[in-house]
């Protein structure tokens, strides 16, 4: 059985910050109704007959979501254990007690107000105000909007804009975080996603490597640092199983996991969408 990649990527996007939106939904829903190939190979094939069942209503209520939260959450173990890797198998110049520097990382207040369009092809706009860091939309009043000020996890996708249209400014350009943040920001940009709904943020450096970490809602914990190409990727660990999401398993995962396992402790497991 080989999977689908992209219906993978996209779900993992969707699933590993622990929560599913209706919108989420709707977009999984969309790119299984417009790839034959992703409808035709697992776990496509699995899902679109039972996102066709969900949107018989033209609405997601809180039962389907959580059916659907626990059949995304049994595609994610299922990887794991058949398509993963071992960590074990995972050679990299980083062992466990790697001395690494942690930097907090606060995006500060920019005299900035601009009208953002929304990115997903609506006609919508959005008031965003980066001295304050908030916007108009529904994502950033219904899931951001009581984060603390100055977490990356208050950036929606039109803040994101906004923020990446002064990322040159001195205050942001000065921060010790600014280069690879920066890169963390235009990666979401391109994948068509907004910052991870997490609390707290940091920067954390080790020689020739530096990883974006967020935690603090939640069992799963994120991590984003460079590939071998230099391109960012973005990984998932679940500090009450003490696994990585999908068997996927970033350079310097040793170091990460001890990290996630000291701040998170043991967090109140959630399904996605629960």
């Amino acid at each position: 059985m080989q999977p689908h990649t992209e219906t993978l990527n996209l779900i993992r996007q969707i699933t590993e910050d622990g929560v599913i939106t209706e919108d989420e939904v709707m977009e999984l829903g969309n790119f299984l109704n417009s790839d034959r190939d992703a409808r035709q190979a697992w776990p496509g094939n699995i899902l679109f007959e039972i996102l066709k069942r969900i949107f018989d209503d033209a609405k997601v209520d809180e039962a389907e979501m959580k059916s659907l939260g626990y059949i995304l959450k049994g595609i994610e173990l299922q990887c794991t254990g058949t398509f993963g890797v071992r960590e074990e198998e995972v050679k990299d110049e980083f062992p466990a007690d790697t001395q690494v520097k942690q930097t907090e990382i606060v995006i500060p207040p920019i005299e900035y107000s601009v009208t953002v369009k929304s990115p997903d092809g609506e006609d919508a706009e959005f008031q965003v105000d980066l001295t304050k860091q908030t916007c108009g939309c529904a994502d950033f009043q219904d899931r951001r909007k009581k984060l603390p000020f100055g977490s990356p996890g208050r950036i929606c996708k039109h803040m994101l804009f906004a923020l990446l249209d002064s990322a040159g400014e001195e205050h942001i350009s000065a921060s010790t975080w600014h280069r690879t943040m920066v890169q963390v920001f235009n990666h979401l940009v391109n994948i068509n996603r907004a910052a991870d709904v997490f609390p707290n943020w940091e920067l954390v450096q080790a020689p020739n490597r530096d990883w974006i970490v967020c935690w603090g809602k939640g069992e799963w914990c994120v991590v984003f640092t460079n590939s071998e190409t230099d391109a960012i990727e973005r990984y998932a660990f679940n500090i009450n199983e003490s696994r990585w999401a999908y068997g996927r398993i970033p350079t310097g995962s040793r170091v990460i996991q001890n990290l996630f396992l000291r701040k998170g402790a043991v967090q109140p497991a959630k399904v996605p969408g629960v």
